[in-house]
């Protein structure tokens, strides 16, 4: 689940109510899907018109939110774009349980303005230059082994072999996570 993206949302309402709106719908969720034994994992989103932005900001709305079936996505890619990883060390403040997805990529360093807003500057790990090995032993550090998953927009691998694909991304993923 992602927090609300639109140009200029950040000048329309205040923090407080941005993080009472997000509490509300990941609460309501949370109690539809419970009977399903559904879990809803929270994932900041980077890019300035993002309402939450940050690891330390989506940990403390699903702390706000109280769920044992609400917790959070982290995404190298989307950290990065907040402030090039500068609060990378906030991952030590969450609770390893609530740590439910972890989308490994990674991308060319570039001034953080210059991303694309549809993400397909996404590269294969090790093919850009993000600090992806320090993203991962942080989570590792914090008891986080279970699911990762490759998240890439990248138009390239669109015109591929899914199975040249699906192989490219296995051997790429478990080499960055060993």
């Amino acid at each position: 689940m992602v927090p609300t993206v639109k140009k200029g949302i950040n000048k329309q309402y205040t923090k407080e109510e941005i993080d009472k709106e997000a509490v509300c719908v990941l609460t309501e969720l949370a109690e539809l899907g419970d009977p399903y034994g559904m879990r809803l994992a929270f994932e900041p989103i980077g890019f300035a018109d993002c309402t939450v932005r940050s690891i330390r900001h989506a940990w403390k709305i699903v702390q706000k939110a109280d769920r044992k079936n609400i917790g959070l996505t982290l995404d190298v890619f989307n950290d990065y774009l907040y402030n090039g990883l500068q609060d990378i060390e906030s991952i030590k403040e969450i609770d390893g349980e609530k740590i439910f997805i972890f989308h490994i990529d990674d991308a060319p360093v570039l001034p953080l303005d210059q991303y694309k807003v549809n993400h397909s500057d996404r590269v294969l790990p090790g093919a850009g230059g993000l600090p992806y090995r320090r993203f991962i032993k942080l989570l590792k550090e914090q008891g986080f082994d279970i699911e990762a998953s490759i998240e890439l927009f990248n138009p390239t691998f669109y015109m591929m072999e899914p199975e040249t694909v699906i192989d490219m991304c296995y051997k790429k993923v478990e080499e960055a996570i060993r």
